[in-house]
This record gives C-alpha cells, structure tokens and sequence, in this order.
C-alpha cells in the first residue's frame, strides 16, 4: 500500500540461509584447508561418526578441537576465511538488496545453521555485512586455552530437523514474532532462499503469498517439489541458479506498487 506522500507501506522480509546459498560449500569445514596445509590428516572417525549420528554441531567441535590440538589458533581460523568463494551472483545480490533497502522496507537476515563468528567474518571481508540486520546461527564462545566452542542456537522436537542441529523453523518463526512485538510489523511477503533437507521446517512454515527458492539440483529443490505436489507446501516455489535469478525475484515481488 502507498500512502498519499507515496511512501511504501509494505513490509518484506527475506530469509537467506548461508552454505551453498551465499558461499559455494561449508564455511565451517572450509577450515579444514589448514591441516592440509600442513599434511595434517583429519581422522575418518570424526566423518564417520557424523554420517552415522546427524550431530552437526558435535562434528563441528570436534574439528575446532582437532585444530586447537594441532596448534591452529582462532586467527588462522578467521584469516583462513578470506578464501572462501561466494556462489555466482550472490555477492551483487546483496549489493542490490542493500539499495533496494534505501526506498523499501525489507528485514534481511540470515538464518544458518553454521556458526556466527564465520559469517560475520566472511560478510565483513566482503564488505557486506550492513546489509544484513541480524545473523540467527549458532553461537561462539572460546575456552581460557583459546578453544572455540561452538553452541546451539536452538532445541526443538521437531519432526523433520535432526535433533543435534536448530530448526530454522523455530527460528524464523520466533524472528516473526519478535517484530510484531517489537514494532508491531506483519511482512507482506517473506522470502526464503536455501538449498538442503535442514530448510524444509523453515519453507513449511512459510503462506501462499511467500516465496521459496531453492537451489536448483540441491536436495531440497526436490523434495519441495514432492510436497508441493502433495499440498504440503503453500509457498510459491522458484528453483535459482545463481544469485542474480534470487535478485530478480525480490526486485519484482518488492516492487513499489
């Protein structure tokens, strides 16, 4: 709605997650190209036991565990971050959004179920991190021996999220909540742009007049394709490629109207 000074009374709210979406691969296991840079072995066992329990975040401690036993600080860590490549049009996605927040109301946040200390450092590397207004991830502390813990953003009983990881529909719907509270917002539209089996409580929660893009050839994509046929899913779907195909989503469906 516009008022009669022209002003925009729409309210947009997109949703990001960050691995595969923003950056191409795992920002938390790109640490790992620091053992190799010292021939250092990471142990099976440690894989292993991920692929058999689903425990993300005791996987992801025990890497920063290993690291911090071979004498790798959190510096290395956070420098070691620069050389992680943003997905194809992700970094002008962000650009654009940053300006369309100029003459819009859009909340942008990422919702990840990584670690806040990665992102932060890979956004502001890039020069990108005022574009975002809040990063719901998993917290970071750090031991007194400099050992870098990672927490869990969230516990849930959720039936599609693995008990060992946060569900993002938690998150976002608590985000939404938040602002109504807050600033007493109801988002018109709500965007969503993500790639795995972790995003699918977060599109669930998502209406008919939202949006979910999901990478193409990425295991959600297909498994949203599924519910979707089945009435599961009320959101519009959209398969992306790179993030110019997201940007141009937003520009439409924000448009000043």
């Amino acid at each position: 709605m516009i008022t009669d000074e022209g002003k925009n009374e729409q309210h947009f709210l997109v949703v990001l997650d960050f691995d595969d979406t923003i950056v191409e691969g795992n920002s938390e296991e790109s640490v790992k190209s620091l053992l190799e840079s010292r021939d250092i072995q990471f142990p099976c066992s440690m894989v292993n036991h991920y692929e058999k329990h689903k425990d993300w975040n005791y996987y992801i401690n025990l890497l920063y565990e290993f690291l911090h036993e071979n004498d790798i600080k959190q510096k290395d860590i956070v420098d070691s971050l620069h050389k992680i490549s943003f997905v194809k049009g992700s970094f002008e996605m962000l650009q654009k959004v940053a300006e369309m927040k100029k003459t819009r109301n859009i909340d942008v946040i990422i919702i990840s179920g990584g670690n806040v200390l990665v992102i932060e450092k890979i956004l502001e590397n890039a020069g990108l991190r005022h574009v975002i207004d809040e990063i719901l991830s998993n917290p970071v502390s750090v031991e007194p021996n400099g050992l870098l813990k990672i927490g869990l953003l969230n516990t849930h009983s959720c039936n599609y999220c693995f008990s060992g990881e946060m569900c993002k529909g938690v998150v976002v719907r608590n985000y939404l909540n938040r602002k109504k509270a807050e600033r007493n917002i109801d988002f018109d539209k709500v965007f969503f742009a993500g790639d795995y089996l972790n995003d699918i409580c977060l599109c669930l929660e998502m209406r008919e007049q939202d949006f979910v893009m999901a990478r193409h050839q990425f295991p959600l994509e297909k498994d949203l394709e599924n519910r979707k046929v089945k009435g599961q899913l009320k959101a519009n779907l959209i398969s992306w490629k790179t993030g110019y195909d997201v940007m141009k989503v937003l520009e439409k469906q924000t448009e000043l109207i």
